[in-house]
């Protein structure tokens, strides 16, 4: 109460309109004056789904785009279990809630930006690791190969599949503890020597949190002090963790799962390393803009 303006930042956070965080955002909303001003904020309110669009939309103003099943029959495409599939009347769309949305680039708001250098590196497995691939990739084939026509394909499963295979690129001792060999690992250890040193601090993200972040912690601590911060770190303990890779010199890794994507303001590194890169290309932007933002006033070398 007595308040005019509320402002609600990351709001791609409550993209999902059944999510608990949604539904606790919408509450908040409901229950301030009608007269409130109420300003959602993201730079990527559309990460993979149309749909994300409607609660910031509904919060700002439940009439824009009506109640959810008004939506979903006007502007999405259901197959028969109700998963949207699609999009239609996007022009009609589009003209109804550009009025509403401001958008603002990189080049308006930050003029005087330093450079922004991206560098992609191509990992060769090891021999080893190379084999347990192909055998891991052979028999994943031959599993879906030997489904019957009847059998609905579970794209959760081919997902998990890849991942599994991501993971291996990864280093294998994702899969398996006794095996130390990655090709990727080597290159990063390569990297880190060469080019970063003591010298500066850097983020390093990877997808799996339980999987790859325990080594690359090990293996980094060689060149320096590290912290790790996943969805499982308590939050008071993650803002402990940040504070000190900003205020002190002795911590030069953060290393980090897509929980850290979001949020957090750490110019203070110079670079990004993504160790597994994300489907989602708005993700790894979301990366990158953990140090390359506003107030960063050196480069940034993403990798």
């Amino acid at each position: 109460a007595g308040f005019d303006i509320v402002i609600f930042d990351e709001a791609t956070r409550f993209k999902n309109w059944q999510a608990a965080v949604t539904k606790a955002v919408m509450k908040i909303g409901k229950e301030l004056p009608q007269d409130t001003i109420i300003l959602p904020m993201s730079g990527t309110f559309i990460e993979n789904k149309i749909e994300e669009i409607y609660p910031p939309l509904c919060l700002v103003n439940k009439g824009i785009l009506g109640e959810f099943y008004n939506f979903k029959n006007h502007y999405l495409i259901c197959d028969f279990w109700g998963k949207v599939t699609g999009i239609r009347n996007e022009k009609r769309l589009k003209k109804l809630i550009d009025p509403w949305i401001i958008r603002r680039s990189i080049d308006e708001v930050w003029t005087d930006r330093p450079p922004l250098i991206e560098v992609e590196k191509v990992c060769e497995m090891t021999k080893v690791q190379r084999k347990i691939y192909e055998d891991a990739k052979a028999g994943m084939l031959k599993e879906l190969e030997n489904k019957s026509a009847e059998d609905k394909i579970n794209m959760a499963e081919i997902g998990a599949l890849l991942n599994y295979l991501i993971q291996i690129c990864d280093g294998v001792e994702a899969i398996d503890p006794l095996i130390k060999e990655s090709g990727k690992l080597d290159v990063l250890k390569e990297i880190v020597e060469e080019e970063i040193a003591r010298r500066y601090k850097v983020l390093i993200f990877s997808f799996f949190a339980n999987k790859v972040i325990p080594f690359l912690e090990r293996e980094m601590s060689e060149y320096g002090k590290c912290l790790v911060i996943t969805g499982k770190t308590n939050p008071e303990l993650a803002e402990k963790y940040k504070q000190k890779f900003i205020n002190s010199p002795d911590y030069k890794f953060l290393i980090c799962s897509d929980s850290m994507s979001y949020g957090a303001n750490l110019q203070v590194a110079r670079y990004v390393i993504n160790y597994d890169l994300p489907w989602n290309p708005a993700r790894i932007d979301q990366r990158i803009r953990r140090a390359y933002r506003k107030g960063q006033d050196k480069s940034v070398t993403v990798i």
